[in-house]
């Protein structure tokens, strides 16, 4: 089984139509092969979905 490390801690984030409905979260350079995305809360909607995540490299 995998060992995840926290690349970014848990903040609020502005997500709803007034952000376009997209959350961009910035970290500094991991070297990973894989990556766990773990969703807390929203702090514009009682709800949130997960649609096309990019994990893009530096």
């Amino acid at each position: 089984m995998p060992t995840f490390s926290e690349i970014v801690g848990p903040r609020g984030r502005a997500f709803g139509p007034a952000a376009g409905e997209v959350v961009g979260v910035s970290f500094n350079v991991a070297a990973v092969r894989q990556m766990r995305l773990v969703f807390t809360g929203n702090t514009g909607r009682p709800a949130a979905k997960l649609s096309g995540p990019r994990i893009l490299a530096a």
